[in-house]
């Protein structure tokens, strides 16, 4: 992880089982570093949000270390509309896009 130049900011609090904290990138974006209990629980957890990653259901796994089991995910914020957060093109909010985004999406949850 230390290649990735992370600038750690603090724990995130509210968690279950992982130890998660929020930092830095050397440009600014802020992201969550979170390490599962186990490397086969990271492994499934990874796995798990790749699947989904174009969807708009699940936040994006911005880097894996597998031999560490640590995830490096995008920080999401309360109150970003899905549809800007998904498609960073958009910098107002589109009804035909967020219609097709939630009609892809949904079907698939449940």
């Amino acid at each position: 992880m230390a290649e990735l130049n992370l600038v750690p900011i603090g724990r995130l609090t509210g968690g279950f089982r992982s130890e998660v904290m929020s930092a830095r990138t050397p440009d600014g974006q802020e992201v969550v570093v979170k390490a599962p209990p186990t490397i086969t629980e990271a492994v499934a957890e990874a796995g798990a949000l790749n699947l989904w990653r174009n969807t708009g259901a699940a936040v994006p796994v911005l880097h894996f270390d597998d031999q560490q089991g640590v995830l490096v995910l995008e920080r999401l914020r309360p109150g970003l509309p899905l549809v800007l957060r998904v498609i960073n093109s958009f910098t107002v909010w589109d009804d035909g896009v967020c219609h097709q985004l939630c009609s892809r999406s949904v079907p698939r949850i449940g």
